[in-house]
């Protein structure tokens, strides 16, 4: 179960860390030059405003690796209860 929830964790890592990237890449992006216009004629803004909160993002990630690891938890914890012998024998 643990090397299932390590490589897990990694994915999980990996995934959190290329998302950021992108996600914050984009917006600072946004925030610096105005990139991303907005139809004026359907809009009283020009261009998308962007705001950054530095704890919105940390608990953000915080949630996203509990809720995953959580998720991933409860079926291994079903799972290591099953005896190999029966679920060969299951028929």
């Amino acid at each position: 179960m643990k090397i299932f929830l390590y490589n897990a964790a990694y994915l999980i890592g990996i995934g959190l860390l290329l998302g950021n990237i992108l996600g914050l890449g984009l917006g600072f992006l946004q925030q610096a030059t105005h990139i991303f216009k907005l139809n004026q004629a359907s809009y009283f803004l020009a261009y998308a405003p962007i705001e950054f909160h530095f704890i919105d993002v940390l608990l953000l990630n915080i949630v996203t690796v509990v809720v995953c690891l959580t998720v991933l938890i409860i079926p291994s914890l079903l799972i290591s209860k099953v005896s190999p012998l029966k679920a060969i024998r299951f028929k």
